[in-house]
């Protein structure tokens, strides 16, 4: 008879509870940092007999091997999270003090961004080679959505009128129980994820000229979705050709962040524009003190950058329309 207190027990019953109440993405995150941190040090212990010095060492092992630091601080929040399960559901006398006392050392965050030259070359590049992924791009720059934010919108969550768009769900490729894997739709990362963001003047002259009708995702025209991976593909290519190197798609949001932060917009609407968690959140990435409003977003974004793509914007609406005749025939 398997004893309940064994750590691989009570961590398939935390699954089971966290899979019952969370977002699946969240249940596979906690699953993978289980089965690949947790279950092959603690699987055959009692989770009441696992010592202090156990959980210390663990973690100093983690820093030893180079882990990064928001991994560990990931595997710190599971860890705690299956004691606190154990302990309200379980019954279990177990040491949730021992959590408080483990010191990861902070690191400082290395921000990829990319520069005004290479925006510019990029932005051109996408005016010579129009596509709808391209689209994606844009909005990263000037509206800075994550990737599965982009991916999932669709022509609804576009308010032209009144110059935002309405974040309110992301898309993920995840793996199944079945071991196969299928894109997902849910909410956003955080509470806070779900938002209005301004519009650009550059983005709205596009998006007004290729707006469509209805609830058709935006970077498909159609009802299924561009996969994400397909999409940091894309962005892989272009970058490449246009400034010589592949660049993941998140530094187009960090490009975005780092944009408004140095033209001193006030920290709490850069906060509320990403979609963080808190203000601290923003703080501990990019560490800077600013002082403006959140109605200067889309002033600064507008004033900052994207020359070649203001300049070149007729050619973006020319280039469309060949694509889309050449399309229907």
């Amino acid at each position: 008879m398997i004893n309940k207190k064994i750590f691989s027990r009570v961590v398939n019953l935390f699954l089971a509870h966290v899979k019952e109440r969370r977002a699946e993405s969240t249940y596979r995150r906690y699953e993978s940092i289980v089965n690949k941190y947790l279950l092959p040090i603690f699987s055959d212990l009692k989770i009441t007999k696992i010592t202090r010095k156990q959980i210390v060492l663990f973690f100093n092992s983690l820093t030893e091997r180079k882990i990064k630091r928001n991994t560990i601080l990931g595997i710190l929040n599971v860890f705690r999270c299956i004691y606190r399960y154990a302990d309200d559901y379980l019954g279990f006398r177990v040491n949730l003090s021992v959590f408080s006392e483990i010191n990861i050392t902070k690191t400082k965050n290395i921000i990829n961004v990319l520069s005004i030259e290479e925006i510019n070359r990029i932005t051109e590049y996408l005016v010579n080679n129009f596509s709808l992924k391209g689209i994606s791009v844009l909005i990263a720059l000037g509206c800075g959505l994550r990737l599965g934010e982009i991916c999932a919108l669709r022509w609804n969550d576009i308010d032209i009128s009144n110059k935002v768009i309405k974040v309110r769900q992301t898309v993920q490729r995840l793996k199944g129980d079945n071991g196969r894997t299928r894109l997902v739709y849910s909410e956003p990362k955080t509470v806070n994820s779900k938002r209005e963001v301004p519009i650009p003047k550059f983005l709205l002259v596009v998006l007004r000229k290729i707006k469509k009708e209805g609830k058709c995702f935006l970077l498909s025209g159609n009802e299924r979705a561009v996969e994400p991976r397909r999409v940091q593909y894309y962005f892989n290519s272009i970058s490449e050709e246009a400034i010589g190197k592949k660049v993941k798609f998140h530094y187009l949001r960090h490009t975005y962040a780092t944009t408004l932060l140095r033209n001193k917009v006030e920290v709490k609407a850069v906060s509320a524009v990403l979609g963080h968690a808190s203000v601290r959140t923003t703080l501990d990435f990019y560490r800077s003190i600013t002082n403006m409003d959140l109605e200067e977003v889309g002033k600064t974004v507008n004033r900052c950058c994207f020359d070649k793509i203001r300049k070149k914007v007729s050619e973006i609406f020319l280039i469309y329309d060949t694509f889309r005749v050449s399309c229907s025939v």
